[in-house]
């Protein structure tokens, strides 16, 4: 079973990365994506070293962006819902290289389907990354899909915001403490402000951020979950 796993399987027709089961299987095994606990389960395969080299071949493919739309398309063959959930986030190693990836979001994980590796702790064009992911993903997602794209943050900007839109795909971005947001027929307010106490939750239509460069309408989202310090607010 374990040989028949380690074979190299295809999913698209031209350019096609190979895509490891025997990863998959190492990190079902492990219950982590840590590339040494992968290895470490998949250690009787020939060796720490040898599975560890394997799972490195795999991650070189991406950086060959023309798998990301084929990656994106064999995911939704196994998909079973017309909705989808994506999220873009940075992540950082110390200070030697910095990851922004979109996933795809299932059943609290994160599945990556397109991501870009920088070196760490530089000023860098981060949006535009993004929106070049997003690119790319978007010729694999169908238009009869409802598509949520969700950021943290440090990610929030109106030039993604509406390259979103323009996909039309939903954003559903997380605000900062100092977001102010005015309901329509109101005056503007912190967003925090209509949640005053752990467990309440606010949701209303309205006009985001005080500055009018910035200014953006849709809906704000604000819940206070028990036992978090203050509440979460969004915008979608």
């Amino acid at each position: 079973f374990i040989r028949r796993c380690d074979r190299p399987c295809r999913i698209s027709a031209r350019r096609r990365p190979r895509v490891s089961p025997s990863g998959a299987l190492g990190t079902i095994t492990a219950q982590s994506g840590c590339q040494t606990a992968v290895a470490a389960k998949l250690s009787f395969i020939g060796g720490f070293s040898a599975a560890r080299q394997r799972l490195r071949e795999w991650l070189y493919d991406g950086a060959d962006r023309s798998c990301f739309a084929p990656l994106m398309r064999w995911v939704l063959s196994l998909w079973k819902s017309g909705d989808l959930a994506l999220a873009t986030d940075t992540t950082t190693l110390s200070d030697k290289l910095c990851a922004i990836v979109v996933s795809v979001v299932y059943r609290g994980c994160a599945i990556p389907v397109a991501w870009v590796v920088l070196p760490g702790n530089k000023p860098g064009k981060h949006i535009d990354l993004i929106v070049e992911l997003l690119d790319l993903l978007s010729v694999a997602i169908p238009t009869s899909m409802r598509v949520i794209v969700m950021t943290d943050r440090g990610l929030r900007s109106p030039k993604l915001w509406e390259k979103i839109i323009s996909l039309g795909w939903r954003p559903c971005m997380r605000q900062s403490i100092n977001t102010t947001f005015r309901p329509e027929n109101g005056t503007r307010m912190p967003a925090r402000k209509p949640v005053s106490a752990p467990n309440g939750c606010f949701i209303g239509r309205g006009t985001a951020f005080r500055a009018a460069s910035k200014r953006l309408r849709g809906t704000i989202i604000v819940i206070w979950v028990e036992g978090q310090a203050q509440p979460n607010r969004g915008r979608a």
